[in-house]
């Protein structure tokens, strides 16, 4: 635990304003029911105060500038808080000098915070209406302050303080990167990068292996928030299955600001590194050049390599359902059921894929050209998605599923100038040059949304109802 000296030496630099929030009951005196006192790197032009309430409650809240804390906290330990013109009373004298704060990872958004709270017992809370009030008022961090306490029988007479200092310092990122773990840090430039340190243990069966790097004291920018990476060699693990990983942000004055735990199989996961399996596979009993040529140019297929009705399509179709199952991207080719009938039989829509990425919830709906697409394509193509999507929102509505509908073209020519224009109508469109990658990231990992060039937010998203 640290106090507010050690917060000040090491952290004012961070700060640049006050956000501070009261809920207050009139009596002979305003009188403090919830207080909270927030540090913020936000830059303010002026004071801003703002003060809302009817009959004995009031909500005062607002901004001030990071150089009004030293008064601030020279009223609180005399048992008040002078805002403005509004001057609140606390019930006891708060020993500001002496006050301790705890690291709170978790409850106060992106960034760890140092927080001190304090509860007093003599306020009188005198009717069910303002306990009720209490709960229901105003600004969501008192709101959370009062909900579980103020209006509850056994605590009736309980109020709040809390400060909070935010620790512009986190754990970026954390993923395996080429055989090693990378570690990425973000920091506010205002805390020296000498402070920081980051700490990865790996441990195998109940042993660890402990490896430490100093934050290096990089060129500061412009930008208040810097990035640093740190690659760690990855020990030889004797039992993968137990293995698990450990990171930590140890700040010199402040101990430990942030950590990540997490099994070595977690990791794996999240970086994206597995091997899919299917395309290993599958290369064992066709050459993955094979592969290639039918899907980058299938009108060079040698006939001998072919059933002798196959055409261009249907190989390139075939192929783009094995290159995108084999990445992990479970696909189906429709073949003679392409069509989507109305019931007098006429064709309302078509389609020659469809594909469902499991992790991401995004079910492509895809049609291949081996020629060069057109608007005719994506006008097509946009229509049948727009179906599908209408059929599935009355199927699987009710289930609280969420699911994006995404419509793709996948040719195996250059369209680099269909593209933009496509992407207006919510169309996106693979071409060969895409394709190009997709060989290359299959060979190491499995496919992404990203991957495929497809990572703008579909036209058709099924919600829950909810």
């Amino acid at each position: 635990m640290v106090g507010i000296k050690e917060i000040k030496e090491q952290l004012s630099g961070c700060y640049s304003s006050i956000e501070f929030c009261s809920l207050a009951i009139m009596g002979d005196e305003l009188t403090n029911i919830a207080t909270m006192i927030k540090f913020s790197n936000a830059s303010i032009l002026g004071d801003e105060i703002e003060v809302s309430g009817e009959r004995r409650l009031k909500l005062i809240k607002g901004k001030l500038n990071f150089s009004s804390l030293d008064k601030i906290l020279d009223d609180i330990s005399k048992g008040k808080l002078k805002i403005g013109e509004w001057q609140i009373k606390f019930i006891k004298n708060i020993d500001i000098p002496n006050i301790r704060f705890n690291l709170d990872s978790w409850n106060y958004g992106e960034w760890p915070v140092l927080r001190y709270f304090d509860s007093q017992n003599t306020v009188q809370l005198d009717s069910d209406s303002i306990k009720k009030e209490c709960v229901e008022f105003g600004h969501t961090d008192i709101q959370n302050l009062v909900k579980y306490e103020v209006g509850n029988p056994t605590n009736e007479n309980w109020c709040f303080f809390q400060l909070v200092a935010p620790i512009y310092s986190k754990i970026g990122e954390v993923k395996i990167d080429q055989g090693k773990l990378l570690v990425k840090v973000v920091h506010n430039r205002e805390i020296h990068p000498l402070m920081l340190t980051v700490e990865f243990v790996a441990f195998d069966s109940n042993k660890g292996v402990i490896q430490r790097y100093r934050v290096p004291d990089i060129a500061q920018k412009d930008n208040k928030m810097t990035e640093t990476e740190k690659l760690f060699d990855m020990p030889k693990f004797e039992n993968l299955e137990k293995a698990s990983i450990d990171i930590k942000l140890l700040h010199r004055e402040l101990g430990d600001i942030a950590r990540e735990y997490k099994s070595l199989r977690e990791t794996v996961l999240d970086s994206e590194i597995l091997l899919p399996p299917l395309f290993l596979a599958l290369s064992l009993f066709k050459p993955k050049d094979r592969l290639y040529d039918m899907v980058i140019d299938p009108g060079s297929i040698e006939k001998k390599d072919v059933k002798k009705d196959d055409r261009p399509q249907v190989i390139f179709e075939n192929a783009v359902c094995e290159l995108l199952s084999a990445g992990g991207i479970p696909s189906i080719r429709l073949g003679e059921y392409e069509n989507l009938l109305a019931k007098n039989g006429n064709v309302k829509g078509s389609a020659d894929i469809i594909s469902y990425d499991t992790k991401n919830g995004i079910l492509f709906v895809i049609s291949c050209k081996t020629k060069m697409p057109d608007k005719n394509s994506v006008d097509s193509i946009f229509s049948t998605s727009q179906l599908v999507s209408s059929h599935l929102k009355k199927e699987i509505w009710g289930f609280g599923q969420i699911i994006e509908i995404r419509p793709i073209i996948i040719t195996s020519q250059k369209s680099p100038a269909l593209k933009e224009e496509a992407i207006k109508y919510g169309v996106r469109i693979i071409d060969s040059t895409v394709l190009e990658e997709l060989f290359k990231i299959v060979k190491i990992r499995r496919f992404t949304a990203s991957d495929m060039d497809v990572t703008n937010r579909s036209p058709f998203s099924i919600h829950p109802p909810w």
